[in-house]
């Protein structure tokens, strides 16, 4: 049963909890059995990052099974270095403008940090001032007609209001001219071992891309030539070798079983 599909009443098995995971409610501390037996306590703790002051978890036994409604993700933020183009002084305080257009962009040089619930930013994506993720930040529309286009990493990305008081959110996010998306061909995926990533690319091999070649660990992997949607799962088999994953998209280090 999907993880969606599950009432906050109803009590949770390993393969409700990979579902949570696969879709991103929860990030995984190892790999997750397969399996309908319902989780306990221990479990829940064992395999996924939760908050454990949560008032009705923290009151179950460790060999109690959990509902659904009794886990909590950690709210986990991400520091982001965003390139802007210029200020705009407004109502007291200064605004981050961006540049013209999308190639403009990649030349921005004043920076500030700021912080995401999102590890790899995308389409979508929300920015904030505080780590705590309570202060969307807003860039300028009021001094200069517009919010324009902004630079992180090798990326840029066009903000944007979705429309009334919602937050503010990341599109166009595509990378700048001239940076190298690398392609390795034959690549298998898992999210339960190094053996079940060589069985995948036997039985349905993968193109995956990313910024560096050869790979390494700390090399990222993406599922697309744009490099915006990386590899969630925390086997990889790629470039002739496994890999461990960090849930994220980013190489660890070789796994210790290869094909």
């Amino acid at each position: 049963m999907a993880w969606n599909d599950v009432a906050n009443n109803q009590t949770v098995s390993f393969n409700n909890l990979q579902s949570a995971v696969n879709n991103g409610v929860f990030t995984a501390k190892t790999s997750i059995p397969a399996s309908n037996e319902q989780i306990t306590k221990a479990d829940a703790n064992t395999y996924v990052n939760i908050d454990t002051a949560y008032g009705p978890y923290a009151a179950l036994a460790s060999n109690q099974l959990v509902v659904k409604s009794d886990l909590q993700a950690v709210i986990t933020s991400y520091a982001h270095t965003v390139y802007y183009y210029s200020t705009c002084y407004y109502d007291g305080f200064y605004i981050e403008s961006g540049a013209a257009t999308a190639s403009a962009a990649c030349s921005n040089t004043n920076t500030i940090t700021l912080y995401s619930s999102d590890f790899s930013l995308g389409n979508g994506s929300i920015l904030y001032y505080d780590s705590s993720l309570n202060s969307p930040w807003y860039s300028d529309t009021v001094c200069g007609g517009g919010a324009g286009y902004f630079k992180v990493g090798d990326y840029t990305f066009d903000y944007y209001s979705p429309g009334g008081e919602d937050p503010w959110q990341i599109l166009d996010y595509t990378l700048c001219s001239g940076q190298t998306a690398y392609s390795f061909g034959n690549c298998g995926v898992s999210n339960s071992s190094a053996s079940g990533a060589c069985s995948d690319a036997s039985s349905n091999p993968k193109t995956l891309y990313s910024e560096c070649s050869p790979l390494t660990a700390g090399c990222s992997l993406f599922y697309n030539s744009n490099l915006t949607n990386p590899v969630t799962e925390l086997y990889v088999f790629a470039d002739y070798a496994n890999w461990d994953m960090d849930a994220y998209g980013v190489i660890v280090g070789f796994s210790s079983v290869q094909c």
